[in-house]
């Protein structure tokens, strides 16, 4: 999901802010063996998005910006290893 607003101020100056989450859910496993031992990695991506400022100013259809924002992520990384 995105998120976004834009106004024009005075003259041809403009602000805003956007955002955007989403929620992929995801799970990545890898394992790796010799044929006596093997190790697995798991990678969990539950979360993530972002929150942005802008600023700018408008020369007829020419936006000229800079954005300021952070992002976000909930994150798990798994690690096991075992005798086959």
């Amino acid at each position: 999901m995105q998120l976004g607003c834009l106004k024009q101020l005075f003259g041809n100056w403009v602000v805003g802010g956007e955002g955007n989450f989403s929620y992929p859910a995801t799970d990545i496993q890898y394992r790796m063996t010799d044929g006596k031992q093997f190790d697995q990695f798991t990678v969990h991506n539950n979360v993530q998005g972002s929150l942005r400022l802008r600023a700018g100013y408008a020369i007829d259809r020419f936006l000229l910006f800079i954005t300021t924002g952070v992002n976000f992520a909930s994150l798990g990384f798994n690690y096991g290893s075992a005798d086959g």
